[in-house]
């Protein structure tokens, strides 16, 4: 672009300005004027003549640079058309070049189908993962679950035992009392057998 413009610099008359340097007069270009130095009607005149021919010139430089763009861009255009309506033979390099463009799409499609499995892969580990993460939640309940009723077993277990202990505390003291009601028993029937023996003596001895 810059060599452009130097053509077209070099192009225009002598003392013209460079197309892409601030041309002063040009729109949006401001003047800083001396007000209290005095002009006459004629340097006034010469001023705006000069300012009015800047502007043309500015004018001329852009329509030239726009001319001259828009004749590369058609040119390019045109060459572009031609080329693709003709598209030249391949060549060798050309060839390879095309063999390893097909190859590095190959090989991009390998890697996206091994990326696609992989991610396939993964979603399968993770939901996986997600059941056995469940079951093991489902487990742990059921654990608590079955903890909660081996303590509920083991605490009426306790008390059938204890209760049990109880009953049979009270049938030894019951049979202790039992025994010791026999012992006085039989006590009491061997006095009175040897009372009755001591009355038979006591009759023989009468009689």
């Amino acid at each position: 672009m810059n060599r452009e413009w130097f053509q077209l610099d070099m192009e225009l008359p002598s003392g013209s300005s460079p197309p892409f340097a601030r041309v002063p007069g040009a729109p949006g270009t401001l003047e800083m004027e001396n007000p209290f130095e005095k002009k006459s009607d004629e340097e006034i005149l010469q001023a705006e003549y000069l300012k009015l021919k800047q502007e043309q010139q500015y004018y001329e430089i852009t329509a030239i640079a726009q001319k001259k763009a828009i004749e590369d861009l058609t040119v390019k255009f045109e060459e572009l058309k031609i080329l693709k309506e003709n598209p030249p033979k391949q060549t060798a390099k050309r060839r390879n070049l095309y063999a390893t463009i097909q190859k590095h799409k190959a090989d991009i499609e390998a890697f996206h189908l091994l990326n696609y499995e992989s991610q396939r892969a993964v979603k399968i580990l993770n939901d996986s993962c997600n059941r056995l993460d469940r079951d093991f939640k489902k487990y742990r309940e059921r654990t608590k679950e079955l903890e909660g009723d081996f303590e509920q077993l083991k605490n009426q277990f306790y008390e059938e035992v204890t209760q049990e202990q109880d009953e049979l505390e009270e049938k030894d003291n019951m049979i202790e009392g039992l025994v010791d009601s026999n012992e006085m028993l039989a006590q009491k029937i061997k006095d009175k057998e040897t009372f009755i023996e001591k009355l038979q003596e006591k009759l023989t001895t009468l009689s």
